[in-house]
């Protein structure tokens, strides 16, 4: 099936899309085709190119001098633009005389950061919209449309958001943003020959809401307003990438661990439904007497991971066989990607891997779920509220806090109480995170795991595993014994009773008398059969006895020969 990314135009708002490529990687999510718009052209092209790396160097560094000389700063407050006031002369003056902003470091910009040869040869299609001017008509143009050595130019007239930028010319025809034809390319991704299309829009209300309700595209959209177009405030551009993207901090697992109290002498199970490359559930299983599961879709980092756990299911957690009931503790930090489901409503991850993952959890045992503050929503409250006991709130450490907003939820499982709960005192931390404890002050073995063993009879992941399958077989001790050489294979073999000239022959000319026979009188033999043709004569007779000819012919018979070889010479036996 072909996939296809259709990325939103929005300028500084694309940092987004970066935070979003971070969540598909994440969710080993691949594709074979790219669009985009403006923004999403640029971003785009190095989708295509597969270039990350770059990417993420792009919207760590970006400044407002990358793209316009004597440029402003489009913030959304009157502090911000009347900081600016001394640089709003020099902009206007340069903006007539250029029919738009200078926009020469951009052009410099785009040159550094696009490798067309790495998009040609890529093996991904893409495709970028742009609208030329004269005549007026929109342009949907793939790869092989475009000329070669003329990607980057197309790639600024799809992002020439006229009258900010100046149009574009290209061979003396003039070009316009494609923002003002299509400025979420879901259509050209289809008509490129997806079959199924995941839509990174920059607007929290869908641009192409007709798009929603089909079951063949994956409507993504930020949670929440990502500020103007041309806002190079370097906090609103991280926290913009971040929006979609959450590790695990090393040093906030160690925290974790203090408060956890493993019992003496019983092997306990711990399970990751996104484990990654299972470095988090190491760190937890290592030296506790633990059996680490993890589930993983991509197949990369699930390979790493079974170097690190134990066992690992290939594919997706929703589509994986897991026991109920059979683990001592759900570790849960889910990627965040909140998604536009066919019934037009969001459906975030972190809330569904919550929902279908905790009845693996034995009753009494912890749940550990890594998730930001701000998505503590009433309904996931209630579903921590309704199944958790004992359900205490922690922050991260001040570094990662800040940087992300983490917070652990640890909780132990319970039977559901008939009547509603109360999840008041839970959704407050949302709105008030100074008044959530940081894991420093998480008393040691605050949660104490299942002292009975359990046991998980079945953990298949989506995806067949080879490697898991053949660490099992070595586990097997049935397997080892039906596989084990038998007296009979590994000894003398000699026949019950003497050989006759026949079974020789057959033995021989099967290949098994070859080499050397140790014995009394050691001696090399080669077994070997040749074909021999020999002429047969038969006398006609008549009825009465005469004699009227002869019938000749040939047949065809195999003859064994051993050649032997002695200490007194060569022999051949036929």
């Amino acid at each position: 099936m072909k996939r296809a990314i259709a990325l939103c135009g929005g300028g500084t708002k694309g940092a987004y899309e970066l935070g979003a490529w971070k969540a598909l990687r994440e969710l080993g999510i691949s594709y074979q085709i790219v669009t985009g718009t403006s923004i999403g052209a640029i971003n785009g092209a190095l989708m295509a190119a597969g270039d990350f790396e770059q990417a993420c160097e792009l919207w760590d560094t970006i400044e407002m001098e990358n793209v316009m000389a004597d440029g402003l700063n489009l913030t959304t407050t009157i502090e911000g633009m009347y900081n600016q006031r001394e640089a709003i002369r020099p902009f206007l003056k340069k903006y007539v005389k250029n029919k738009g902003a200078d926009i020469s470091p951009f052009i410099e910009f785009i040159d550094r950061t696009v490798d067309e040869e790495r998009v040609r040869a890529s093996g991904r299609d893409y495709g970028l919209v742009t609208v030329q001017v004269t005549p007026i008509k929109p342009l949907e143009l793939t790869l092989n449309e475009i000329p070669q050595g003329k990607l980057k130019d197309f790639i600024m007239a799809s992002a020439s958001v006229f009258p900010v930028f100046p149009m574009q010319k290209i061979d003396g025809v003039t070009y316009l943003d494609g923002c003002y034809y299509d400025n979420l390319p879901v259509d050209l991704a289809l008509k490129m020959g997806a079959e199924e299309v995941i839509a990174v829009d920059l607007h929290t209300s869908p641009s192409h809401p007709n798009y929603v309700n089909k079951p063949y595209v994956t409507y993504i959209t930020p949670s929440r307003p990502l500020g103007t177009i041309l806002n190079f405030d370097r906090k609103v551009l991280d926290d913009n990438v971040r929006l979609g993207y959450y590790p695990t901090d090393p040093d906030n697992i160690s925290l974790l661990l203090r408060g956890i109290q493993f019992p003496k002498g019983v092997t306990t199970n711990l399970l990751d439904p996104c484990c990654g490359c299972g470095k988090a559930l190491r760190q937890i299983a290592q030296g506790n007497n633990c059996y680490a599961y993890g589930v993983e879709l991509d197949e990369s980092r699930a390979e790493e991971a079974q170097t690190r756990l134990h066992r690992v299911g290939f594919g997706s957690y929703f589509y994986s066989r897991i026991s109920g009931e059979a683990f001592h503790l759900l570790f849960l930090n889910p990627p965040y990607l909140s998604v536009l489901n066919e019934n037009g409503g969001r459906s975030r991850h972190e809330k569904r891997f919550l929902m279908e993952s905790l009845y693996h959890l034995a009753y009494g045992g912890l749940l550990v779920y890594v998730i930001p503050c701000y998505r503590l929503t009433p309904d996931i409250c209630r579903v921590l509220c309704d199944n958790f006991d004992d359900l205490t709130v922690w922050r991260f450490t001040a570094r990662e806090f800040k940087r992300f907003k983490q917070i652990a939820v640890l909780g132990t499982r319970k039977r559901r109480d008939a009547g509603p709960p109360d999840t008041l005192w839970l959704e407050r931390y949302a709105v008030t995170p100074e008044a959530i404890p940081c894991l420093t002050e998480l008393p040691e073995d605050r949660y104490a795991l299942p002292v009975q063993p359990l046991e998980v009879h079945t953990f298949m992941g989506e995806r067949f595993n080879q490697k898991e399958l053949e660490q099992q077989l070595r586990r097997s001790g049935s397997f080892a014994r039906m596989m084990a050489r038998s007296e009979l294979d590994s000894g003398a073999k000699r026949p019950l009773l003497p050989l006759s000239i026949g079974q020789i022959g057959l033995v021989g000319g099967s290949g098994m008398i070859n080499g050397l026979i140790a014995c009394d009188s050691p001696h090399v033999i080669k077994g070997r059969i040749v074909k021999t043709v020999c002429v047969e004569s038969e006398d006609r007779l008549t009825a009465d006895g005469r004699h009227i000819g002869v019938i000749e012919k040939e047949v065809i018979s195999n003859k064994m020969i051993f050649s032997v070889l002695t200490p007194k010479g060569f022999r051949a036996l036929l």
